[in-house]
């Protein structure tokens, strides 16, 4: 197993809106990978909160 300090981690960056963004932000998972699977989703859910406050994005139940 490789250590976690050698493992890979996630730089993803995103702009909003795409014809007139108005904000840019910088996304930065230790040890997340080397793909946007994991940076994706959670890129989104804070881009729906910028835009859409009010929108509910949590979900309900229990974690495993």
């Amino acid at each position: 197993m490789i250590p976690i300090r050698l493992r890979d981690h996630v730089f993803y960056t995103a702009f909003a809106p795409y014809k007139n963004p108005k904000v840019a932000i910088a996304l930065i998972l230790e040890n997340g990978g080397s793909d946007g699977v994991t940076a994706a989703p959670i890129m989104r859910k804070i881009l729906d909160h910028l835009f859409d406050p009010q929108a509910d994005t949590t979900q309900s139940g229990q974690a495993p």
